[in-house]
């Protein structure tokens, strides 16, 4: 049986979030393993708190206000994500994004996979078939540049799912690898060993940057990345599912946690 590592990138711990992951469609001939790289302890009085603040001030009629309370209205425990299928890795909250799947890689093997799904929990999930419908061929996939790819097409390395306008640079909130992404394009990602230097070092912090810069540096982060991917002349194996910033057919991207403007 071929196998998919679902990876989480735990920060936020919506309990809405993990009960999504925990239930989408697995492609037939598949099977999942479920990992949460968590960069706090889920159990910190802090993660439900801060939460449960910024809801009083989201308008729970609105689309992406109905989203925020459905994801944070119950608290989230350690226990309960486990009882959901999650192996639990405790890691240094020192950078983030693809520090997350850095720090995977240390335990796991990316050989033993086909493919591996990288995500941030602050994520909203609108279509459960979002692994198998990628898998399978059946999403429609776009160019940074929104250029449609062909469909059939299945020579890229690397879906993700929006960028910013202008930008040929991935959200690195969801990537979803092929196997050979590790072989051709990087075993793990730069934080400056080559590249620019990551300069955001949150180790022992456990609160959430409530403006709009506070975690801005790691979107070096995903330059990095980009840079990577044009050295190599394979721009276009990186393959994008929505045109629109934050959102597509299969989910909406939080920021700071929360899919309404709660930021600068």
């Amino acid at each position: 049986m071929n196998k998919i590592a679902i990876l989480i990138a735990g920060w936020h711990y919506p309990k809405k979030f993990y009960e999504q992951m925990a239930n989408l469609s697995v492609p037939i001939g598949y099977e999942f393993d479920y990992f949460v790289v968590t960069h706090r302890d889920i159990d910190l009085p802090i993660v439900h708190e801060e939460k449960s603040e910024v809801l009083k001030r989201i308008d729970e009629k609105t689309l992406f206000g109905k989203m925020d309370y459905e994801l944070y209205s119950e608290k989230p425990s350690k226990e309960y994500f486990e009882s959901l299928g999650f192996e639990i890795i405790e890691a240094e909250n020192n950078y983030g994004d693809y520090q997350y799947v850095n720090q995977w890689l240390e335990i796991y093997d990316y050989k033993d996979y086909e493919y591996v799904c990288y995500i941030h929990d602050d994520t909203y999930i609108t279509d459960y078939e979002l692994v198998t419908d990628i898998v399978e061929g059946k999403c429609e996939l776009y160019y940074h540049d929104n250029r449609e790819v062909l469909a059939n097409c299945d020579n890229w390395l690397m879906v993700y799912n929006t960028n910013a306008d202008r930008s040929p640079v991935p959200r690195g909130s969801f990537s979803f690898f092929k196997q050979r992404f590790f072989d051709k394009v990087a075993n793990r990602f730069d934080m400056g060993e080559k590249y620019s230097k990551v300069l955001l070092d949150r180790t022992d912090k456990t609160d959430t940057p409530t403006d709009i810069t506070g975690t801005a540096d790691w979107n070096t982060i995903a330059r990095n990345l980009n840079v990577m991917f044009q050295e190599k002349g394979i721009r276009d194996l990186a393959v994008k599912l929505g045109k629109q910033y934050r959102m597509s057919k299969y989910m909406v991207e939080g920021e700071r946690g929360f899919m309404s403007k709660v930021i600068g």
